[in-house]
């Protein structure tokens, strides 16, 4: 499905309706990049950067093939390093920028020791707080190739999401691990999160501390503004970033 037309405020969020943030983000896209720039993000979006966005994709809807949605899938669950190497590959001077799609809950804070914190926000799953589940599968079924081509470490491959942590029971959340809370794709959420929590001034606070990414910086959020209230709760984001792709090469001592 993709969208034609700005709709209303008012539009329901589900995994397959776009919400105004969305728009938002393909205009700016729109007047602000040029077609030839890539915007790596997951392949669900695809359709919607390159005919609405007029950017680049290096997979969309359409995309018979498995290999560059296994190679993005990796790109979001390894490290930042991981990351970069195998998107180096898609020529850095296109390869600009990476984005996620993320909602948030915001509820009322059940801890009463802070009164300047009304609400915390949390992963709704409805965007790539739960899609990300697919890129450690979808990844992972390539390990073997990945690892051949040096992109995987041989001594800690991973097939699925269970190498990143582990569903809690009680609190019906992921739990990250050490390597959950390095993957780019935690950074992402983590840091969007932290930024929409803190551009509220403190009505609303993360549900964990964001870890702000080393090789990407924010180029434009749409839905940074919006009310905590607006969805019942639910506050979409659309996070875009840039690439720093001369501190990643200084500091692996490569170039592009």
């Amino acid at each position: 499905y993709v969208p034609t037309s700005i709709s209303s405020s008012s539009l329901p969020i589900t995994p397959n309706t776009p919400v105004p943030e969305w728009l938002n983000m393909l205009s700016h896209t729109q007047n602000n990049l040029k077609s030839t720039d890539v915007v790596v993000a997951w392949w669900d979006y695809g359709y919607w950067l390159s005919i609405l966005g007029n950017v680049t994709t290096i997979a969309d809807n359409g995309t018979m093939n498995s290999t560059s949605i296994e190679n993005i899938g990796f790109s979001f669950m390894g490290t930042e390093d991981q990351s970069l190497k195998m998107l180096s590959t898609y020529d850095q001077s296109r390869t600009q920028y990476i984005l996620i799609f993320i909602v948030l809950q915001v509820q009322s804070s059940s801890s009463t020791s802070s009164a300047a914190s009304t609400y915390v926000a949390s992963p709704a799953g409805l965007g790539d707080e739960g899609k990300w589940f697919w890129m450690a599968r979808i990844s992972g079924q390539a390990s073997q190739r990945l690892i051949n081509q040096s992109f995987m470490d041989p001594s800690s491959p991973w097939t699925d999401e269970t190498a990143f942590g582990v569903s809690n029971n009680q609190t019906g959340q992921w739990q990250w691990n050490v390597r959950g809370l390095n993957s780019t794709i935690y950074k992402l959420m983590s840091y969007t999160e932290q930024l929409y929590s803190e551009n509220t001034g403190g009505l609303v606070q993360p549900h964990a501390s964001g870890v702000k990414p080393t090789y990407f910086n924010v180029s434009y959020i749409a839905g940074l503004d919006q009310s905590p209230f607006e969805f019942q709760g639910l506050v979409p984001l659309v996070a875009l970033y840039k690439i720093d792709w001369a501190a990643y090469n200084n500091a692996t001592k490569t170039t592009g």
